[in-house]
């Protein structure tokens, strides 16, 4: 009789640390999907206003001083970063709610100015930052805390990049490579799909996914291709790794002064932009016109199709398309690519995925 009632004990117990944990993970899934949407919709604002009026462009260097200014007065110039969060869930080290406007501001700055800042550490920051401060407002231990910060890691994720199973996992996995917190699974499972329905609720990630078709095959080259790709990104993930450990250095005793660093690196992407972008362009000029592609009518099935790119006399790109008919149509390049692209992809899909298979089939066009 004892042993039954201890059990049932046990059982009552185990119900309470659910239900407690089910709690946790909708209102920190709620908190972090709220933040982690008005960042969202602050880097498509920064973007467009860049977009808008590309001449602010020429305020990266004083966006840059602007930055380390801010972390100065909150006084976080020496600021880890994600590597803060990370060791903040290894080692229960305490981590500062100031952390979540801080990098929700300076991201938001630098994309403005036409800065390079990925949005994957930021959500873990803002994530982290937020998750950590409710956590020491409720009281919870070292333990649970680790936990709450990871729920809080996947909830900003999820929000941000619309991939509520991808952002649970990440968030557990990316503390210590190749170890899973399996404890956290059900409440990083649960924040990141409450925070991925609200970004939902708020007009983000209408779009729930994409048919992936005959790529995902898998065939005997597809594997092949798929590990030399594995290695490819491996190498280069260790090059770039390599040089974000010893260019702060090499930043650091050429340029003591965070200040100046930070105008100087503005000044270097402001060069690099202008030398570059033509190399990219290839020659073409900006796009005139509407701004809307057209219907998607007279789509151009890459498939079925014949192309040879060219130039006319002022130098402009134009595509000759030999239809399967005989027809054969001469277009320039940007009404090619509208056309090209409405036939292999629905309009509603996410506008970086529009983005991204534009420049694939503008980069196939070009290298016939």
């Amino acid at each position: 009789m004892k042993l039954g009632s201890e059990r049932w004990l046990g059982h009552i117990r185990e119900l309470g640390i659910f239900l407690k944990w089910l709690l946790y993970a909708c209102g920190i899934g709620l908190l972090a999907g709220a933040v982690a949407a008005a960042f969202h919709f602050g880097i498509d604002w920064a973007t467009e206003l860049r977009g808008e009026h590309p001449w602010v462009v020429w305020l990266a260097p004083v966006g840059g001083v602007a930055i380390v200014l801010l972390y100065r007065v909150c006084h976080m110039e020496k600021d880890q970063g994600t590597n803060l969060v990370l060791v903040a869930v290894r080692e229960a080290e305490p981590l500062k709610l100031r952390t979540a406007p801080l990098i929700f501001l300076s991201t938001i700055l630098t994309h403005l100015v036409g800065g390079s800042a990925g949005r994957e550490g930021a959500a873990l920051q803002l994530g982290g930052s937020l998750a950590a401060w409710v956590g020491r407002g409720i009281g919870l231990d070292d333990k649970d805390r680790r936990v709450m910060v990871m729920c809080g890691m996947a909830a900003a994720f999820s929000a941000l990049f619309g991939t509520p199973l991808t952002a649970a996992v990440f968030a557990m996995e990316v503390v210590s490579v190749g170890v899973m917190y399996y404890a956290a699974l059900v409440p990083c499972a649960v924040a990141s799909s409450v925070a991925f329905l609200l970004a939902r609720f708020l007009g983000l990630h209408q779009t729930l996914g994409y048919p992936v078709g005959e790529a995902m095959a898998l065939t005997p080259l597809t594997m092949l291709q798929a590990a030399g790709l594995g290695l490819l990104c491996a190498l280069v993930s260790i090059l770039f790794c390599k040089a974000m450990h010893y260019a702060p250095k090499l930043y650091a005793r050429v340029l003591p002064n965070t200040l100046a660093r930070a105008a100087v690196g503005g000044v270097l992407v402001l060069l690099l932009t202008l030398f570059l972008l033509p190399l990219l362009l290839l020659g073409e000029e900006p796009l005139a016109g509407p701004s809307q592609p057209p219907a998607a009518t007279g789509t151009l099935p890459i498939d079925r199709t014949v192309v040879t790119p060219g130039q006319t006399a002022d130098g402009r790109v134009q595509v000759r398309v030999a239809l399967g008919d005989g027809e054969v149509l001469t277009l320039p390049l940007d009404k090619y690519l509208w056309r090209v692209v409405a036939a292999e992809m629905p309009a509603s899909f996410e506008p970086e995925a529009l983005k991204a298979q534009t420049v694939a089939a503008r980069t196939y066009t070009l290298s016939k």
